[in-house]
């Protein structure tokens, strides 16, 4: 998996904003995104917006064809 962190609100606008970040970014590593993309939020609502977490997680592969460990 590779993962993004963010913090801040959560909208379907912001994530995926961030999973296309993240998945301009496989390219320059060598990474082939071998699934959908996953959505973490981590905090309860009542929590001040800049101190959430958030991630989005995308399972990746160096080749294609790969078996993941």
């Amino acid at each position: 998996m590779t993962v993004l962190r963010f913090s801040g609100g959560w909208s379907a606008e912001k994530c995926k904003a961030k999973e296309a970040e993240l998945r301009a970014s496989l390219g320059d590593r060598g990474w082939i995104p071998v699934g959908r993309a996953v959505f973490a939020r981590y905090d309860p609502p009542f929590k001040p917006w800049f101190l959430r977490r958030n991630e989005v997680m995308i399972p990746v592969t160096t080749e294609l064809g790969a078996d993941s460990e």
